[in-house]
C-alpha cells in the first residue's frame, strides 16, 4: 500500500511541475502577443503611409525616366500637364469673369436705377458669393480640404510615431517598477533564473506579475537588473546583497567581497603592460553586476581565482619565413625542438616559405590584448632604369651606378594577444631619405656578322676585339723565361668582355690558375678562351652570338692585375690572336 502511495505521490509531484512550466509558458506568451499588438496597432498607419509616400516617389523617378528616354511618353505628359493647369485655373478663370460680369451689371444697376439699388445689388451679390451654393467659400473648402487633410494626416502619423510607451510590473495590484519595453522585462526574468538556478540545475521559479501598457509621461524606469533584484524578492529563495561576476555576460559566481578579484585581474593586466601608455584589456568582457543574489550561489573569493588565472592548452600555426630553420623556428617559438618535430614530423625535409606549422602553447583562461604605438624604421626598394648605348652590342649591360635604398620612419598601432602580434595598422610613413635608382647601361648595337669557320687561319680577321676597351699589357710568345700562350688585355674591374665570334660555350667557370674562365667552340676546330674573370655571364651548352656580353674583368686564379687573357686555339694549336682579332 505505502508503495501504491509513493507511486501516486511522484506522479502528483510531476504533474504539478508540468503544471507549473506550462503556466509560466502560457503567461509569457500572453504577455508578448499583448505588447505585440499594441505595437502593431500603434505604428500601422505610419507604415501605410510612408508606403503610399514612397510610392508615389519612385513612380515619380520610373516617370522621369521616360521623360528623358521617350519622345512619345513627352508629349502625353505635357498634353496631360495642360490638362490639369487647365481643370486647376478653371474656377480662377471662372471667379475673373464673374467679377467682370458683376462690375458691368452694378454698372448698369446705378446708370438705371440710381446708386442706392446699385449697392443694394452689390451687397446683395457679395453675400451670395462667398456663401452661395458656387460661392467663393464653397470653391476655397472644395480647394483646400485634401490639402488640410494631408497634413492632418502627416501630423498624425508623426504623433503616433513620436508616442512613447512604458511596461509597468506589478505583483497584487502593487506596481513594483517601470521598464522601457517588454524585452527589459525578459531579460531581467532571465537574469533572475540564471541567479536561481546557480544553485540547482533544476529550479524554476514560478512568478505572475501583472504587466500593462502605458504611455510614457516621464515616468522613471529601471534596468534589468534593478527590476531582477525586485523579482528575487518576490521569491521563496533565500538571498542577499553580492556582487556578481559576469564573463562575456555570462554568470560565473557570486561574492561578497569583489576587491580581491579585482586585484588578481589588475595584476595579470600588468603582467602584459611594457609602457605607461599601452592599452592593455581582456578580450573578454569582465565587469561586475551588485544586486541581490541566492545566497547558495554566493562562493568565496578565493576560489573562483584559480579558476580565472589558469593557462589552458591551444593549437596554434606558425607561417614560415625566409632564412627559417628548424632548430630556429623552436628558438624563437621557445619550445623544445622535439615537440615541435613531434607535431610537425615531415619539418626537416619539407619547409618551404608560407607553410603553417602546428605548434601547441599555453594560453590564459583570459586572453589579454595589448594595444601599442610602435615607431621602427624600414626600406624602400630603388627601381632600376635602363639606358640604351647604341655603343654596345645588344645583351650588354653595364651599370653605370649602384641603387640605394631609401629609408622610411614607420608609426604603426600593433595589437598583441598574450603576447603575439595578430594585428598592425600603419598611422604613419614618412619617408627620412630618397632611394636613389639603379642606372644600368643596355647595348643596342647589332652584332657584327660572322666570319665563317673555313677562314679561320692566320690574318682572317674572324675575331672583334673581345673587351669594351683595355690595351694590351702581355704579348703572345716567350716571357720570363716561358711561352704566354695568349694576349693580355689590360682594362679596369667589371669592364665587359664580349664573345669574339659566334659559336658554343663549352665550358664556365673555376679552371686552375686560369680563374674563372669561358671556353667558346667557334666550329671548324677554333676554341677561344676567356680566363682570370671577375664574373660569368654565360653557361656550358649555351649559344652566343659575336659581340654578346659574356663576363667582366678581374684578377682571378694567377693573376697580377685587372685583365682578360684571350687565346686563339686552332685545331688544338695555339695561335697568336693578334693575327685573328679584327682591329
Amino acid at each position: 500500500m505505502s508503495s501504491i502511495d509513493s507511486w501516486l505521490g511522484k506522479i502528483k509531484e510531476s504533474a504539478s511541475l508540468i503544471k507549473k512550466k506550462v503556466a509560466l509558458y502560457v503567461r509569457r506568451l500572453k504577455k508578448q502577443m499583448t505588447c505585440r499588438i499594441i505595437c502593431i496597432g500603434a505604428h500601422v498607419t505610419s507604415l501605410i503611409t510612408i508606403g503610399f509616400f514612397s510610392t508615389i516617389y519612385y513612380s515619380k523617378k520610373g516617370l522621369l525616366f521616360l521623360w528623358n528616354r521617350t519622345s512619345g511618353i513627352r508629349a502625353v505628359l505635357m498634353l496631360v500637364s495642360m490638362k490639369l493647369a487647365e481643370f486647376i485655373s478653371r474656377p480662377f478663370r471662372k471667379m475673373n469673369a464673374i467679377y467682370r460680369d458683376f462690375a458691368n451689371r452694378v454698372k448698369d444697376e446705378y446708370n438705371n436705377t440710381g446708386i442706392v439699388q446699385a449697392i443694394k445689388y452689390t451687397i446683395k451679390q457679395i453675400i451670395g458669393g462667398i456663401w452661395g451654393r458656387r460661392g467663393a467659400f464653397v470653391v476655397a473648402f472644395n480647394y483646400t480640404a485634401p490639402i488640410v487633410c494631408i497634413v492632418f494626416l502627416f501630423n498624425l502619423v508623426g504623433f503616433a510615431s513620436n508616442v512613447s510607451y512604458i511596461v509597468n510590473v506589478s505583483f497584487d495590484g502593487v506596481v513594483v517598477g517601470y521598464v522601457e519595453n517588454e524585452n527589459i522585462y525578459d531579460e531581467a526574468e532571465e537574469i533572475m533564473q540564471k541567479r536561481i538556478t546557480y544553485m540547482d540545475g533544476n529550479s524554476l521559479v514560478e512568478l505572475n506579475p501583472t504587466l500593462s501598457v502605458e504611455r510614457s509621461k516621464d515616468t522613471e524606469t529601471i534596468d534589468a537588473y534593478e527590476l531582477a533584484d525586485i523579482l528575487l524578492k518576490h521569491t521563496n529563495v533565500e538571498v542577499e546583497d553580492a556582487y556578481g561576476l559576469y564573463i562575456d555576460n555570462e554568470f560565473y559566481g557570486a561574492v561578497l567581497d569583489k576587491g580581491p578579484i579585482e586585484d588578481t585581474l589588475e595584476s595579470l593586466l600588468d603582467k602584459y603592460r611594457e609602457n605607461k601608455d599601452d592599452e592593455v584589456e581582456f578580450a573578454k568582457k569582465i565587469t561586475f553586476a551588485s544586486g541581490l543574489y541566492v545566497s547558495e550561489s554566493i562562493k568565496d573569493a578565493q576560489l573562483i581565482i584559480p579558476e580565472i588565472t589558469k593557462m589552458e592548452q591551444e593549437n596554434a600555426y606558425y607561417t614560415v619565413k625566409e632564412g627559417d630553420a628548424p632548430t630556429s623556428i623552436a628558438d624563437k617559438l621557445d619550445i623544445p625542438y622535439k615537440e615541435l618535430k613531434a607535431l610537425n614530423s615531415d619539418i626537416e625535409e619539407n619547409l618551404p616559405i608560407g607553410r603553417k606549422l602546428l605548434i601547441n602553447r599555453e594560453k590564459p583562461f583570459l586572453d589579454v590584448n595589448v594595444t601599442r604605438v610602435e615607431k621602427y624604421d624600414t626600406s624602400i626598394k630603388y627601381e632600376t632604369i635602363e639606358v640604351k648605348d647604341s655603343n654596345k652590342y645588344k645583351g650588354v649591360k653595364t651599370v653605370i651606378n649602384d641603387g640605394k635604398k631609401g629609408k622610411a620612419r614607420i608609426t604603426a598601432k600593433v595589437t598583441y594577444t598574450n603576447g603575439y602580434e595578430t594585428s598592425r595598422t600603419v598611422l604613419e610613413k614618412k619617408v627620412v631619405s630618397e632611394p636613389v635608382a639603379k642606372k644600368v647601361s643596355v647595348g643596342t648595337r647589332d652584332p657584327l656578322p660572322n666570319v665563317p669557320h673555313s677562314t679561320a687561319s692566320a690574318g682572317s680577321k674572324m675575331f672583334i676585339w673581345p673587351v669594351g676597351g683595355g690595351k694590351v699589357s702581355s704579348s703572345y710568345g716567350y716571357r720570363w723565361g716561358s711561352f704566354h700562350k695568349g694576349l693580355d688585355i689590360a682594362a679596369p674591374y667589371g669592364t665587359p668582355i664580349y664573345a669574339g665570334a659566334s659559336g658554343t660555350v663549352v665550358s664556365s667557370g673555376w679552371y686552375g690558375d686560369y680563374g674563372k674562365q669561358i671556353l667558346i667552340d667557334h666550329g671548324g676546330g677554333v676554341v677561344t678562351r676567356y680566363a682570370h674573370c671577375s664574373s660569368l655571364s654565360v653557361s656550358a651548352g649555351e649559344k652566343v652570338i659575336q659581340g654578346q656580353y659574356i663576363g667582366a674583368i678581374g684578377r682571378t686564379g694567377y693573376s697580377t692585375g685587372n685583365h682578360l687573357h684571350f687565346e686563339v686555339i686552332v685545331n688544338n694549336s695555339h695561335q697568336n690572336p693578334v693575327n685573328y682579332i679584327n682591329r
